[in-house]
């Protein structure tokens, strides 16, 4: 068997490691004895088994690690797909079940709404089956203290792109206090036969509003079968706004949103420099509420300032406080201060109206034991000789003068004051002892009322100043309650006060 140089220098390694058969080792020793260079390269690359196996093993072991890292990355891909699968499954699960509970409170705010629907359509059913005026107030308070719970229900159920779409998110914005007495008020106008021409309108526009957050949430929870459909909860926010500042503006001011203007933060500084008869240095206003703006005024002769509440609307003065006041010192004389204070009054009332004064004395129902003094007065507003509304408490740090108006102020200074066209040239028809008999069952031992005072007051049920008895009781714990009873009808009269506040 003869055999070329390539192929001897092929079996090389072969030929070391004693691996080819007889008959080509003899041809291989038989080429090596005749050719001079293979031997020679045979015997001078003694170590080349080495190189070879090195030249041999490395692309092996170089494949292994591309294979190895190309298999890392693969499961590697795997388990990010798993994970992605399973997140994608968990949330879509949690998100189908949070659909499911939007849906779940949708219905139950629906049904809320349905209900002072039904309610607001019993207001001018005559033959409608709430006739007695205690269960119809008695289911306002229920029916838009559900509705308001259950609201802040189904807020909680939106995804985060429906909250971040809702302007008013974190306050209340289902039904506001002043709803509950819009719909009192609405329903005893109508069974008193008071009802005016613009009772029918807040009646239309609520009615109308009701109407559309029935029709949005049902649009909306028709479209919750597609659990990425967004629902557009600000289309019911916004007739809900409508209806809360009706109610606060008809109920606070028998005006409709449209016919209020507030007032700047440039006017109420005006208006205050004018009540107080002084050039204010500084102001600091805090917004509070639709109504209130509360203000601190620092006087530029260096005296410490007044503090207090405006109405943001009418520019009165509401309230009034004595945070500071004098513990030692000569006492400004009572007629000076009582001068001051029948002054800032006519300015907050208007100059055509009056105040029957009276001088309660120093202290009077007061604890001062720092050595501070007061002047405190009972105030009767007066117009053309006739009582208008209920009297409040005025109290005067005797040292300075600075005069401090609580809350019951608000309930004269809160009315709108059109005193010019009202009739008060009316008489009583009914005594009080004849008015309180002719009322008849209330729910209450009547004994426990006796007669307190008589004056105009501003009635919820015509919106109109009436001549009312005012009956006054005082349960076990000294908490004092006022009943109205109109002197010319005979029937409960309700005073038309502040537009948060609701009784009946």
């Amino acid at each position: 068997m003869k055999l070329d140089c390539e192929v001897v220098k092929d079996l090389y390694v072969l030929y070391k490691e004693n691996e080819l058969s007889a008959q080509v080792k003899a041809a291989v020793e038989e080429h090596l004895n005749q050719c001079e260079q293979c031997k020679k390269t045979y015997e001078s690359e003694s170590d080349f088994t080495d190189i070879i196996k090195q030249q041999v093993e490395e692309p092996p072991k170089k494949m292994d690690e591309k294979m190895f890292s190309r298999l890392k990355l693969l499961r590697l891909r795997i388990a990010i797909v798993l994970i992605v699968v399973i997140s994608i499954s968990i949330f879509g699960s949690s998100y189908y079940k949070s659909r499911e509970y939007l849906r779940r409170d949708s219905l139950k705010y629906r049904n809320d709404i349905c209900g002072i629907f039904g309610l607001l359509q019993t207001i001018k059913d005559e033959k409608a089956y709430i006739n007695n005026e205690g269960m119809f107030n008695g289911n306002i308070d229920n029916i838009i203290d559900k509705s308001n719970e259950d609201y802040e229900i189904f807020k909680r159920s939106l995804n985060f792109i429906e909250k971040r779409n809702l302007r008013d998110y974190n306050k209340r914005s289902s039904f506001e206090l002043s709803v509950k007495s819009l719909l009192f008020t609405l329903n005893s106008r109508s069974k008193n036969g008071t009802w005016s021409k613009d009772d029918e309108k807040a009646y239309s526009i609520l009615y109308g509003e009701l109407d559309n957050i029935q029709k949005n949430i049902r649009i909306e929870d028709n479209k919750l079968g597609n659990m990425f459909f967004t629902v557009k909860s600000s289309n019911i926010e916004r007739s809900l706004n409508k209806i809360n500042q009706l109610a606060f503006s008809y109920i606070r001011y028998n005006k409709f949103p449209e016919e209020l203007k507030k007032l700047s933060k440039e006017d109420m500084k005006k208006r205050l420099e004018f009540l107080f008869n002084q050039k204010g240095e500084k102001f600091f206003f805090d917004e509070r509420g639709d109504v209130e703006c509360s203000f601190n005024m620092i006087i530029a002769t260096g005296y410490e300032g007044y503090n207090g509440i405006i109405d943001k609307y009418t520019g009165k003065v509401i309230e009034l406080y004595n945070g500071s006041w004098k513990n030692a010192g000569e006492l400004i004389s009572i007629e000076k201060v009582k001068g001051d204070m029948t002054a800032f009054l006519r300015r907050d009332f208007g100059g055509e109206v009056n105040f029957a004064i009276k001088d309660l004395g120093i202290n009077h129902n007061i604890t001062a034991n720092d050595g501070a003094k007061f002047y405190c007065f009972q105030v009767q507003l007066m117009y053309k000789g006739y009582k208008i509304g209920k009297s409040f408490n005025v109290t005067c740090d005797a040292r300075t003068g600075r005069i401090a108006l609580d809350g019951t102020y608000d309930m004269v200074a809160g009315t709108n004051l059109d005193l010019k066209l009202e009739n008060l040239d009316i008489k009583a028809k009914y005594s009080y002892e004849a008015a309180l008999k002719n009322i008849g069952f209330l729910g209450v031992n009547m004994g426990e009322y006796k007669y307190n005072d008589m004056f105009f007051m501003k009635s919820r049920l015509t919106g109109k100043y009436e001549l009312v008895y005012e009956y006054k009781a005082k349960d076990s714990y000294g908490n004092e309650s006022y009943l109205y009873i109109n002197a010319v009808t005979g029937k409960r009269d309700y005073q038309s006060f502040g537009y948060n506040q609701f009784s009946y």
